[in-house]
């Protein structure tokens, strides 16, 4: 014997549960979201906030670190600068130094030269002195004593003040102007001055000293502590 069975219908209340259930869901889900939301905005802002100044500060820091750095650089390099002339100047000071030093060998050798030469000659003028001796009798009225003639009146010193003589033959110098004076013991005037033509007694200038045993004295005393420039040439004073 066959059932009869109920017709399905679709929309029936078990079916109707199911879909208000589900809308119900949703609108629940989409209500919790905007509640929500917006204190899970503000948070987020919150910390990006934060993280934005934070970093802001770093980088003010940096700026701060960049501005240090640029500072000593510029000192460091204006050290540099100063350093580098510093080191310049003395370079330039050293160059002098060595020219002069240069300079001064190159005299000291010409000096050795002109006294190698002048010991030369005088040894060659004595050797001919010798030979003119020996061949013609001398005229002692004619002749003459340290290069000063027998019969002169008048005597005048030219004397050779350079650094060179002080330091190694003013003794011998001292010693001959005695000497000379000695073998004139009385004449009418007396002059000295150095190669230059500068007078040992400047008063006395363009004239002459007027012999006496106290002026000899005067002159040989003042002759040891005479000092003034000359450039080893008896030109200016002879002239």
């Amino acid at each position: 014997m066959k059932r009869n069975r109920r017709p399905i219908e679709v929309f029936s209340l078990s079916f109707l549960d199911v879909i208000s259930c589900g809308f119900g869901a949703i609108i629940l889900l989409l209500v919790i979201m905007k509640v929500t939301e917006p204190q899970l905005i503000k948070t987020i802002s919150e910390d990006l906030s934060g993280e934005i100044v934070a970093q802001q500060q770093q980088i003010i820091d940096f700026k701060q670190d960049i501005e240090q750095i640029r500072i000593v650089s510029n000192k460091t390099s204006d050290l540099i600068i100063q350093e580098q002339a510093t080191i310049q100047a003395i370079k330039i000071d050293l160059t002098k130094k060595i020219a002069r030093s240069n300079s001064l060998k190159n005299n000291a050798k010409a000096q050795d030269i002109i006294i190698e030469k002048m010991f030369s000659a005088k040894q060659q003028l004595s050797d001919e002195i010798k030979r003119l001796q020996k061949n013609s009798p001398i005229n002692f009225f004619d002749s003459a004593i340290g290069g000063v003639p027998v019969d002169s009146e008048y005597i005048i010193f030219i004397i050779d003040t350079s650094g060179s003589m002080q330091q190694h033959a003013w003794p011998l110098v001292r010693s001959k102007m005695e000497e000379i004076l000695k073998i004139y013991p009385q004449v009418k005037g007396l002059q000295v001055m150095n190669d230059m033509g500068e007078y040992m007694f400047s008063q006395y200038a363009g004239k002459w000293i007027r012999d006496s045993p106290s002026r000899r004295k005067s002159i040989l005393r003042r002759l040891t502590t005479w000092q003034v420039f000359s450039n080893s040439s008896p030109v200016e004073g002879i002239s």
